[in-house]
């Protein structure tokens, strides 16, 4: 693998348990997905923050949402050393 970069991002999730995320679909539709990779991610806190008072607004769902910062790394692969379920031989 080549290391290429890594970006700090944020995603909207719940309190629940189990953790669910908030994906946004466009314009005011929204949904709770249970896999952080569909998540929508944010460049800044602030951005998800005010995108905390947008879906609250929009779907008069008032439960515990949090910002979560993650990190997202991207590497160049060697196709042949990878499996075709996804994982490395």
């Amino acid at each position: 693998m080549i290391y290429i970069e890594e970006r700090r991002r944020y995603v909207i999730a719940s309190l629940d348990n189990p953790t669910q995320y908030v994906m946004i679909h466009g314009g005011k539709r929204y949904s709770l997905v249970n896999s952080i990779v569909s998540a929508t991610k944010y460049a800044e806190r602030s951005l998800a923050n005010q995108m905390i008072r947008y879906y609250r607004e929009s779907t008069g769902d008032m439960r515990e949402l949090v910002v979560l910062p993650v990190l997202i790394t991207y590497d160049l692969i060697d196709e042949t050393e990878f499996e075709l379920d996804g994982g490395f031989k």
